[in-house]
């Protein structure tokens, strides 16, 4: 009786200032300790205590390091009054707020009883629980907080919290989402969930905040880098990601080109991703985008790639032609790489006529009789032109001055480079 009388007029204290502040400079460890009276009444006084200290960062510290965390945590998992665990969870959730305490946190097992809260608790509870594990989940893979929540189930309820509706706490759940596919020790345990997969491009489809849209795209090319590809390209998520290529807001661009950069290392993508041929090529060209290099990267795979409907799309895209032809003016990297993707596209009559009119041969002729190419660039190049020389290009290629130029490539010495230089002159000489 006693005991319960003291809680409850330490509960009337700590609501005045003097009470609290004297509370707080010696008080915190004994009210920690009713916690652990039989009582339910006496916890209940001590946890109304505990949520006024709470209400700024030193009362957060003096119940960490009065060793709060553990006991909140077994009550907020253990204890048969719903009030009681409600209103652990409420402090444990105050105490997330203080990141640089966060491993304290999830040393004494916050983790768990938080992401139990997403199973069946009201909308308002789940948000701060949401918040909370957010927080408790963005730091380095050692904190254990990202392990922790996926071992509590995290990745299941999350996917059914970003499910179909509008949810106030989406950005905080993709922010989890993300955390956790970005930690080495848990991407698998995200990447291989194809519930996850669509979770992100049911997102993807239907936000409108560019924040939660951009956290769904680099989910994805976490995702995808992470193996998932063709799993991706069967959720839908090519068409999903595409839009964003165009998207006004930076961060949008960049993941959704990272996305589908990665993607496209499968095959089974690249018929959808001809669709996104002209956004991929505008983003590639933008030579100040940071999304440029990843988009320019999908180019070139589908370049190299023998979907139909994609090489026909490059085939006959001046635009695309003319951003390869404008690579080889670049580095070493960037004139290997363009230069790769022009030789495999020339195998294709329309491409070489495309190449022509966007004025590749002189550009093409130019680099096989300039001196500073590396030799592969060289000999592809070679084999370019010769393709080129054959009617109805040959006057193209012979005004640019190939004739010249392939004589010249015949010092390069290889057997199939001859051949084709042969052929080439033969058509030029027509």
């Amino acid at each position: 009786a006693v005991t319960r009388g003291v809680a409850g007029a330490l509960e009337q204290l700590a609501r005045c200032d003097s009470g609290r502040a004297a509370l707080l400079r010696s008080g915190v460890p004994a009210c920690v300790r009713l916690l652990e009276d039989e009582s339910d009444e006496v916890k209940l006084h001590a946890l109304s205590v505990l949520e006024d200290v709470a209400s700024d960062d030193q009362g957060k510290r003096k119940l960490l390091e009065a060793k709060a965390a553990s006991v909140l945590v077994s009550l907020a998992k253990e204890s048969g009054t719903v009030t009681v665990r409600r209103r652990s969870n409420d402090i444990l959730c105050k105490l997330s707020n203080l990141q640089s305490e966060a491993s304290a946190l999830i040393a004494a097992g916050a983790v768990l009883p938080l992401v139990n809260i997403l199973r069946d608790s009201s909308e308002c509870e789940q948000a701060s629980a949401i918040a909370a594990l957010r927080r408790l989940t963005c730091g380095s893979e050692t904190s254990g907080g990202q392990q922790a929540a996926v071992d509590a189930g995290c990745v299941g309820l999350l996917v059914q919290l970003l499910g179909p509706g509008t949810w106030p706490a989406q950005s905080d759940a993709m922010h989890v989402l993300h955390n956790l596919v970005s930690c080495d020790c848990t991407r698998s345990s995200v990447a291989s969930d194809v519930g996850a997969i669509a979770a992100c491009v049911g997102v993807l489809r239907a936000s409108s905040d560019a924040e939660v849209r951009a956290l769904a795209a680099a989910t994805l090319a976490c995702v995808a880098e992470a193996g998932s590809r063709a799993q991706i390209v069967a959720a839908g998520g090519i068409d999903a990601l595409s839009p964003l290529l165009s998207s006004e807001n930076g961060a949008c661009r960049q993941q959704a080109s990272r996305a589908l950069n990665s993607a496209a290392d499968d095959v089974s993508s690249h018929s959808a991703l001809a669709s996104s041929l002209p956004a991929l090529v505008t983003l590639a060209g933008s030579a100040s985008d940071e999304a440029r290099a990843s988009a320019m990267g999908t180019v070139h795979k589908l370049c190299g790639g023998d979907d139909g409907a994609a090489r026909g799309a490059l085939a006959s895209s001046g635009a695309a032609v003319s951003l390869l032809l404008l690579e080889l003016s670049g580095g070493a990297a960037e004139q290997a790489s363009a230069m790769a993707s022009l030789h495999s596209l020339s195998a294709s009559k329309e491409a070489l006529a495309t190449v022509v009119g966007s004025g590749g041969a002189q550009v093409l002729v130019g680099v096989l009789s300039g001196g500073l190419p590396e030799p592969s660039v060289r000999r592809r190049a070679a084999a370019v032109v010769s393709r080129l020389s054959a009617p109805p290009h040959s006057e193209a290629v012979a005004s640019a001055g190939g004739a010249e130029a392939l004589v010249g490539a015949l010092s390069l010495g290889e057997r199939a480079v001859t051949r084709g230089v042969a052929g080439g002159r033969g058509g030029l000489g027509r």
